[in-house]
């Protein structure tokens, strides 16, 4: 009975045994797939902060040959020119850069508006009084957590609460196609302003409460070759005097978009004692 008794208590031995090794092998298996997963990862931030440096660096370089090249002009109208006649793509080592811009001044800060520029531009929209609410209510907590003034109107338009046109847009405007919220707005500092012939009719409704019989003046005088502030003052009154510009842009939005990574570089120039001056590169995530 010994020898049998002393093979069982092997064969449980055996057992236990390749349990304990089964156990370890998983354990292993499974912090392997683990560490598989950290180097992958890691290796993911790394070249993603790359991007950015990459973003950052060429966005900088790009401004510095503006800023040369109106330099050597020296006068404020030749610096505007510079600024209006920015290359269309920009190539460093290799790798391939969009450059895309406009005028900023087309685009008012949110930070700017009152609440009847708020309220107006909710009818354009098509918000109920219940969502305009719930939204400058939404504002001013973005505002708050932000320091003071909003910098970035992701956070706040991108929310299902909100009409579907504050996304997409809307065809059926009583001002013509209306473009998403973001595309309508801006968020870094600018002053309100209409450009005479470039401006969207639903920011003279908006900024100037401008009502339909004034907008189709608007349409009418637009179809002349040139479009200056005083003509529209016929229209609008003196109220557009401190907010119509009827020449070339002088602050312009810039963004710098490179071919492969999902990512761009946007900030903005302006011209000040005939140099171009400008605000800090904002890299923001830009999916395909």
């Amino acid at each position: 009975m010994r020898p049998a008794r002393h093979r069982a208590s092997r064969g449980f031995a055996l057992i236990y045994a390749l349990v304990v090794l089964g156990v370890l092998a998983g354990l292993m298996l499974a912090e392997a797939r683990e560490l598989r997963r950290g180097l992958r990862v890691a290796q993911a931030l790394t070249e993603q902060a790359q991007a950015r440096d990459r973003l950052r660096a060429a966005a900088t370089l790009l401004v510095g040959r503006w800023q040369a090249q109106a330099a050597l002009q020296r006068l404020g109208a030749d610096a505007n020119e510079t600024m209006r006649t920015l290359v269309g793509e920009l190539i460093i080592d290799g790798e391939l850069f969009a450059v895309r811009w406009e005028d900023a001044d087309l685009r008012p800060d949110a930070n700017s508006l009152g609440e009847a520029e708020w309220q107006r531009l909710f009818a354009a929209y098509g918000f109920s009084p219940e969502q305009g609410e719930l939204f400058l209510r939404r504002l001013a907590e973005e505002k708050q957590q932000a320091g003071g003034r909003l910098d970035n109107l992701d956070r706040l338009v991108d929310d299902a609460q909100w009409p579907a046109t504050v996304g997409e847009g809307r065809r059926d405007s009583p001002y013509g196609v209306l473009p998403p919220l973001k595309a309508l707005l801006a968020s870094d500092g600018g002053p309100k302003r209409l450009h005479a012939r470039d401006s969207p009719p639903v920011l003279f409704a908006v900024l100037l409460g401008a009502q339909p019989d004034q907008l189709a003046a608007l349409a009418n005088l637009r179809r002349l070759d040139v479009v200056q502030c005083k003509d529209l003052e016929l229209s609008f009154g003196p109220a557009l005097r401190n907010l119509c510009y009827d020449g070339p842009p002088q602050r312009l939005r810039v963004r710098l978009t490179p071919e492969l990574a999902p990512l761009a570089a946007e900030l903005t120039l302006g011209i000040q004692a005939g140099r171009i001056i400008a605000t800090p590169v904002h890299i923001v995530f830009a999916p395909r």
